[in-house]
């Protein structure tokens, strides 16, 4: 089946296979369509951020520069959230952990997201863009609501994690095909 190599928003999982060339074929594992994995996204933004921070938070020609794609990183991976505040995983691998299928909100991914967030929020202040700032702001506050709300939702194919408790417990996974010792 063929997919588009690289959707407008989607941060490339690559540059590219090693038989290809990186600078015309961007984005290319080959195996699976990577422009839909819920990771990249705000790992990508948060890797500015974190760049940002390391220079002391004095390189805002960095950040002023790199702001537009943060916004369409993050505007992008919104189409995945299905009205629970949080991308949602769609059921097979779509995330950086190539064979770990997930499906609804899981906590690594959603942990990204709500970082992601705040990320975003504190890029906007450092670059006095207000508004961007308190939506991402907004966004994070209600997420963060519903996530202390919701006890299922670290809710990962091996794992459920129970926000008001703080307690784990494990359930079968299609992983191990009921398989445990």
């Amino acid at each position: 089946m063929l997919h588009k190599r690289k959707k407008i928003g989607a941060v490339p999982h690559d540059l590219g296979v090693p038989e290809g060339d990186p600078f015309v074929s961007v984005n290319e594992p080959g195996w699976q369509d990577t422009n839909d994995w819920k990771d990249l996204n705000s790992k990508f933004v948060l890797m500015i951020y974190r760049d940002y921070v390391l220079t002391g938070k004095k390189d805002n020609a960095f950040l002023h520069e790199m702001w537009p794609s943060m916004q369409a990183a993050m505007t992008y991976l919104r189409q995945f959230d299905h009205g629970g505040g949080i991308p949602e995983n769609s059921g097979y691998p779509d995330q950086t952990y190539d064979s770990w299928v997930v499906r609804g909100v899981s906590a690594y991914c959603g942990g990204l997201w709500l970082a992601a967030l705040r990320a975003s929020e504190e890029t906007g202040r450092a670059l006095d863009e207000p508004r961007a700032a308190d939506e991402y702001h907004n966004c994070s506050r209600r997420r963060r609501r519903l996530t202390s709300i919701n006890s299922g939702m670290a809710n990962t194919s091996d794992m459920t994690w129970r926000a008001n408790t703080g307690t784990a417990s494990r359930r079968t996974s299609s992983l191990d095909n009921g398989m445990r010792t």
